[in-house]
Parts: C-alpha cells; sequence; structure tokens
C-alpha cells in the first residue's frame, strides 16, 4: 500500500484549516504540528510492535463496540473543530496515547509545540483529535488484512527510515537512535515548501514512499493523552474557594515523588463512614473523601465552579504523570464513592507550580489530570462521568516564591459538576 495514497484523502488542506480556526493558530504551524505527530506516533507504535502487551491491548482497543472506523472518517473534517474529552472514543483515545507515550507524554507534547510554534494546549488537542483517526485507520486496515498480527508482521525494517523523520527535539526525548538534525530539518524544509502548494500537510506526504511498504500507514493518527483544555475554571481548595484555573505549565525538573496535594494538612483520625450501598470506607476526617461525600450528601450545597477539592493523598513520580502506589488508597476511595453515588460527576484538575516552562507545566498537569481519571476509570466507573483538564502554574493557592508553597501549588483537585 502506497502510504502517501492512503493518508493524503484525509488530512487535506480544509482540515488543517478547521483544525486552525478551531485552535486559533496558523494554519502553517497546525500542518507542521500534525506532521511532526504522525511519523512521531508511527515510530512509537514500530518500536512497540514487538511488545505483546501492547499489542494485545491495542488488539483490544481496535474491536471496542465504541469503535466505528467508518463513522470516524466519514467526519475527519469533524474530529478537528471539536472538543474530544467527553465523545465516547474520549476514553479509548486516551488510553491509546497513555500507552504509547507513557511519561514521556509532557515532554514531547512541548517538543512538538516548540517545533511547530504553536502553543503546548494546541498539540493536546491535535492529539486528541488525531488519536481517533489513527485507530479508525489501523482497525480498517487490520480487518482486511486479517488481523493486527498481519499488519505488524509487515513492519519489518523500516524502523530507522521512519525515525529519521521525527523533529531532532522529540527523536532526543524518546530516546530514538539517530533521529539525525539533518533529517528534521531537511523533513522540515521539504514539509514546509511543498506544503504551501498543497496545503495542510500535503506537502510532508510526498516524503511518505519513503517507508510505502509499511503498510501500518493506519497509525499515521494518534494524540498524546491529553485531552482539549477547555475555558478555564475556578480552584478551591477543599471546599474554600480559589481563583479561576485555567492550562499551562511544568517542563523542566520539578520534585522527586511529588505530592499533587497539601502535605501539611491535618487530615485528622481516620474513622469508617458508610455510604449508600453500605459501602464502608476508612477515611481521615478532614481527607478530600470527608469534604467531598459531605459536599455531595448536603443537598444545600450547590454545584459551583469555584467549589473544588484538594487531594491529599496523591503522588506522583518526579517530573512524571506515573501515580505511585501511595496514591491507591484515595484512587479507591473516590471510585467507591462514584460507585456509592450513582448521579455524580466529577472534573478533576491539574496544577504545577511556576518552576520550568510554562508549556511543559501545561502539558504535565494535563496528563496528571489523565492519569488519575484513568485509574479511577479502570476501577469500574464509567467514563462519561469524568472529565479532566491542565491548568499548569495557574491560580497557584500558595506562594510560588518558597518550596513549600511551590508544593502546595502541585496538586491535583476535584470539583463535584453533578450530583
Amino acid at each position: 500500500m502506497n502510504i502517501m495514497n492512503f493518508v493524503k484523502p484525509y488530512i487535506t488542506d480544509s482540515v488543517t484549516q478547521k483544525a486552525a480556526a478551531w485552535l486559533g493558530e496558523s494554519q502553517s504551524g497546525v500542518a507542521k504540528a500534525i506532521a511532526a505527530v504522525l511519523p512521531t506516533m508511527m515510530s512509537l507504535v514500530l518500536a512497540k510492535s514487538d511488545n505483546r502487551g501492547f499489542i494485545d491491548s491495542l488488539s483490544g482497543m481496535l474491536g471496542d463496540n465504541r469503535l466505528n472506523p467508518e463513522s470516524v472518517l466519514a467526519n475527519v473534517g469533524a474530529a478537528f473543530s471539536a472538543d474530544h474529552a467527553a465523545s465516547p472514543l474520549g476514553e479509548l483515545s486516551g488510553s491509546f496515547v497513555s500507552q504509547l507515550f507513557g511519561d514521556k507524554l509532557a515532554g514531547v507534547t512541548s517538543a512538538i509545540a516548540q517545533h511547530a510554534g504553536i502553543s503546548a494546549g494546541s498539540v493536546s488537542k491535535l492529539l486528541s483529535a488525531v488519536a481517533p483517526l489513527m485507530l479508525a485507520l489501523l482497525a480498517k486496515q487490520s480487518a482486511s488484512r486479517g488481523g493486527i498480527g498481519a499488519l505488524v508482521g509487515l513492519l519489518g525494517g523500516q524502523k530507522a527510515g521512519l525515525m529519521a523523520m521525527v523533529p531532532g527535539s522529540v527523536g532526543s526525548l524518546l530516546g530514538f537512535p539517530g533521529a539525525a538534525a539533518s533529517a528534521a530539518a531537511s523533513f522540515s524544509a521539504n514539509q514546509s515548501a511543498v506544503g504551501q502548494k498543497e496545503g495542510g500537510i500535503g506537502g510532508w506526504l510526498w516524503v511518505l514512499p519513503l517507508i510505502a511498504s509499511i503498510g501500518f500507514a493506519t497509525w499515521y493518527f494518534s494524540r498524546g493523552n491529553s485531552e482539549p483544555t477547555p475555558a478555564p475554571e475556578t480552584v478551591s481548595i477543599a471546599p474554600v474557594v480559589t481563583p479561576d484555573p485555567v492550562a499551562d505549565p511544568v517542563a523542566a525538573p520539578v520534585i522527586a515523588t511529588e505530592p499533587a496535594a497539601l502535605p501539611s494538612i491535618d487530615l485528622g483520625a481516620f474513622g469508617e463512614r458508610v455510604l449508600p450501598g453500605e459501602v464502608k470506607l476508612n477515611i481521615p476526617a478532614n481527607g478530600i473523601e470527608s469534604k467531598l461525600v459531605g459536599f455531595i450528601e448536603d443537598s444545600a450545597q450547590m454545584i459551583d465552579k469555584e467549589v473544588w477539592f484538594d487531594f491529599d493523598r496523591i503522588y506522583f513520580d518526579t517530573g512524571s504523570a506515573t501515580l505511585t502506589s501511595q496514591s491507591d488508597e484515595q484512587v479507591n476511595n473516590i471510585a467507591a464513592i462514584l460507585k456509592a453515588f450513582s448521579n455524580v460527576q466529577l472534573k478533576v484538575g491539574g496544577y504545577t507550580d511556576s518552576t520550568g516552562d510554562a508549556a511543559a507545566n501545561l502539558a504535565l498537569s494535563q496528563a496528571r489530570a489523565n492519569a488519575l481519571m484513568n485509574a479511577v476509570v479502570a476501577l469500574g466507573v464509567d467514563a462519561a462521568r469524568l472529565k479532566a483538564e491542565g491548568y499548569g502554574v495557574m491560580h497557584p493557592i500558595a506562594d510560588n516564591a518558597t518550596e513549600q508553597g511551590r508544593e502546595q501549588n502541585r496538586r491535583v483537585s476535584v470539583r463535584v459538576t453533578a450530583k
């Protein structure tokens, strides 16, 4: 299969125009970002093609009944002009991106943003639009070739050529061997020169014959776990009201096992709390679980975008979106609360301190919010009841000039959106 002919009908000039209008970015910048995303994601798939766990998981995603390839492919233009966080494919796409990028998502998002000259938030949105398309294309090709195994069998010997098309900064981050700067430069120049004639990423597609024999072209659409970043909302600690959070910052170093809560908080004594359905939790009097249940059960407490509750026992590995085992207890408790109160819906917000690059902070905060949301969903909670958004450095609850303040600002919070 000629990859150029396979991809070109979907990523057209019209699609990149819609995407540019949706994101408020230049069409050339958006085209360049998509042109970087496609080979990056394809390369990651190739790099993981010998990982049985990844391939088995991918096969399950392709067979998921929420994925209708024909419907997705028939609405490509719409995919680049809408918020996908709450769509039926949102969870599936998020899982795909998480498994593909792992804790490299924030860094890759930031690198592609710098490469294309657009914001990290825009790259996150592009990833959210590309992921379902990638899955749809792969599902269609897998079905026509007799299964994913047949497709994987066609990949041999193509990694080096494809990885050379990945922007140098991204390739270095992902540890791709020899993602040469000259290759990235020539890729960029080719995309820019021909892209203007073809529109969108058309120019980039002319180099695709280099890997036309792969036949795994379906991988040319994918996204980073980040979900589209909706309009900022307000934040508050526990039932206290705080300013309005918005998406942005964490790149460089952050903290070691970083807390996403307020370590100095006095949690009070642990005790049993019985929820509807005879669900029993052993939770601290001043912890988020008690405050959240109190808010849900109090009919006088109205849904308010300014009322957020900070997690107090959620931790991530340094500079990443990987939850540590210390977080398991609280994640399990939140899942139990949602199961006990079946009408409740939540939004998870991620925040960082002001250290490091703003775009990277935004990406990391989004990745962490997604990670917590996905951890709860993995325990059997309907994904439609949860949303996640990264707000980066916006709306700090403490002074970023001090280490203690920065530690408090690095947090994950939640607010009730329905009860």
